[in-house]
């Protein structure tokens, strides 16, 4: 590893990546005067998926319950750790165009 290099480029690489995506508003010297308003996370995170073919800082997934196979969950993953998830349980999916129920949060450990 060349570490004189990496501290010759400093921050520019990142910068640079935050540059191509858009913008990264907690980055910006100025976070008011940014695009704030029109910034979007999904997007952002959407397009450094596709760039990179990986799950940058969330994994997100819907699947059928362990517990009971008539309902469905949202797994939400936190790229730090793989042994833990988060798992966002709808109570059951309603027919498209009614209201949806309250999302309920509950995290899984597993070993």
């Amino acid at each position: 590893m060349n570490e004189s290099l990496i501290e010759q480029r400093d921050s520019q690489p990142l910068l640079k990546l935050i540059e191509s995506i858009g913008d990264w508003p907690v980055a910006s010297d100025a976070w008011n005067a940014t695009t704030e308003e029109a910034w979007s996370l999904e997007d952002t995170l959407a397009k450094l998926t596709a760039r990179f073919h990986k799950k940058v800082l969330l994994d997100m997934y819907v699947w059928t319950d362990d517990r009971d196979s008539r309902r469905h969950i949202i797994y939400v993953r936190s790229q730090r750790t793989k042994n833990s998830h988060n798992v966002l349980i709808q109570s059951d999916f309603p027919p498209c165009g009614s209201q949806l129920t309250p999302i309920h949060y509950t995290e899984h450990v597993h070993f």
